[in-house]
């Protein structure tokens, strides 16, 4: 089951790592789309690399046995274009004599090897679509919904063969199939694909099943509104633990990429009248903590990329760049959810649109379970600074389950409260371009959405900055009586916390 302790790390399993050359047919790493060899094997090999990272659950995508050519003559080496929902792919696991080719034992085998190394595993799953020309619309053809339809529901999305599950059948089956695929494999969690474009009616038959065979499966899924109220539909109504919260990435781009003010992700509060920013609609959701926070994955550009496009590649822009880059990364790691990297955004891994955005992990550029840092100093400045977001998040039950209040929001500035039972931490941001000029006066003792025992907390401490690179005497929080006083440099981004005074 995930908590709001984990941090989730997703991987392409075909990119991540080739463990085993023996099942690699039909690879050529020279073609964008084609199957590069990333295997079960290779995920096993890189386990210290999770750990030393700090990762505690595992996403990869489909494991299904996926068709060899598509709709643009390519294999599924994504996993999206299921052939057999039954059996595990064969470019992903190496061949056991004595285990039936494509068995689930392979996936099983994977999950208990991740488990006795302290790592959850969840499976991507898809029930939207099959492969392109798949034999159950010549065999079943009731089993799928005409194509010509472009409602969201009954659309053949990229032209893949949409299953019609207001139909009893198909849905039957593959509610068996997903129980079947959990309870012999031993995952954690399910990341349920293209779940708007899914009958309704699925998730109630789904739910009821589900939850009573396996009560201990977490399940998110992947809506792709940008509408709170759109997204909180799935978590409210149909039993998702969580979804991918898609309207805060957007707001991360719109603020860390457009360098658009603050207050698309919180409002001022000084006004009934103001626009709500995203965190301010978190009441539409059942449990907006659990949501699942990202940056990045496979279906956009990354996120690194579309901010040297930005500020640019060279030069000041590019110190501009990653400086930007890590605010956003420190922001997604204090926020409140439960933080999801996207492979490669540990080391500012670029990437354009499909197929750009799924390059192979580029294992030539680390030094044991690290970047080389001599031969790769911002890949190592960025993989430095997210171990660390993640060591600092991990120490304090602030960051990954307590409350979050803002304390001051404007367009270029936002400094935020969490805090869980004696622990508190207060995060700030400047995305201005320049240092602020004055420090910032923040009255907390006149804020009325704060405890008064937390208030008393924070008046009782000083603040020390958890990310030692950046202490600096234009970077700092401190208590001024009933005041925060708040000082950043631009493009920062500072976690404090506090100390007894001495």
């Amino acid at each position: 089951m995930l908590t709001q302790r984990d941090i989730i790390y997703f991987i392409m399993t075909d990119r991540f790592c080739d463990g085993d050359d023996k099942n690699n047919f039909n690879v050529d790493k020279r073609d964008p789309r084609a199957y590069h060899g990333g295997d079960f094997a290779g995920i096993i090999q890189k386990i210290p690399y999770f750990k030393n990272l700090g990762i505690t659950a595992l996403w990869i995508t489909p494991v299904y046995h996926n068709i060899e050519m598509g709709g643009n003559a390519h294999g599924g080496y994504h996993g999206y274009w299921p052939l057999d929902f039954e059996r595990v792919d064969p470019h992903l696991y190496s061949h056991e004599e004595g285990i039936e080719p494509g068995s689930r034992i392979y996936l099983k085998k994977l999950a208990d090897i991740l488990h006795q190394n302290g790592i959850k595993l969840i499976l991507d799953m898809v029930v939207n679509h099959t492969g392109y020309d798949h034999p159950w619309q010549k065999e079943r053809p009731h089993w799928f919904n005409p194509p010509g339809y472009e409602d969201d529901i009954r659309r053949y999305i990229y032209g893949l063969p949409d299953l019609d599950l207001a139909h009893p059948d198909p849905t039957d089956y593959l509610v068996n199939n997903i129980i079947q695929w959990v309870r012999e494999c031993g995952i954690d969690g399910i990341r349920m694909d293209s779940v708007k474009h899914v009958d309704r009616s699925f998730w109630y038959h789904l739910k009821a099943s589900l939850r009573g065979a396996c009560p201990d499966i977490s399940i998110f899924g992947e809506a792709f509104y940008y509408d709170p109220g759109e997204v909180s539909h799935y978590q409210n109504y149909y039993d998702f633990d969580s979804m991918l919260d898609f309207p805060l990435k957007q707001a991360f781009y719109e603020v860390f990429v457009e360098e658009k003010s603050f207050l698309k992700i919180a409002r001022r509060r000084i006004s009934d009248n103001e626009t709500p920013g995203t965190l301010d609609m978190d009441l539409k959701y059942n449990n907006p903590y659990r949501l699942i926070t990202f940056l990045d994955n496979h279906d956009f550009p990354r996120f690194i990329t579309q901010i040297f496009r930005r500020f640019g590649d060279d030069g000041d822009g590019r110190f501009r760049s990653i400086n930007a880059y890590r605010t956003a990364m420190t922001f997604l790691f204090t926020c409140r959810g439960i933080p999801q990297l996207y492979y490669g955004d540990e080391i500012g891994l670029e990437g354009w649109v499909d197929p750009d955005n799924r390059k192979d992990m580029p294992w030539d550029i680390f030094d044991g379970n690290e970047p080389h840092g001599d031969k790769y100093p911002e890949s190592g400045e960025i993989f430095d600074h997210t171990k660390k977001l993640i060591e600092i998040r991990k120490a304090n039950p602030a960051l990954e389950y307590g409350s979050l209040i803002t304390l001051w929001v404007d367009d270029f500035v936002m400094v935020f409260l969490r805090y869980a039972e004696d622990n508190v931490v207060i995060a700030g941001f400047n995305n201005g371009r320049y240092p602020m000029t004055a420090p910032i006066e923040i009255p907390f003792k006149q804020n009325r959405n704060i405890p008064t025992r937390i208030k008393d907390i924070i008046s009782q401490n000083r603040y020390g900055n958890m990310i030692p690179s950046r202490i600096t005497p234009a970077n700092y929080l401190r208590v001024k009586g009933d005041y925060l006083e708040v000082q950043i440099q631009g493009k920062r981004g500072e976690v404090f916390i506090p100390n007894p005074q001495k």
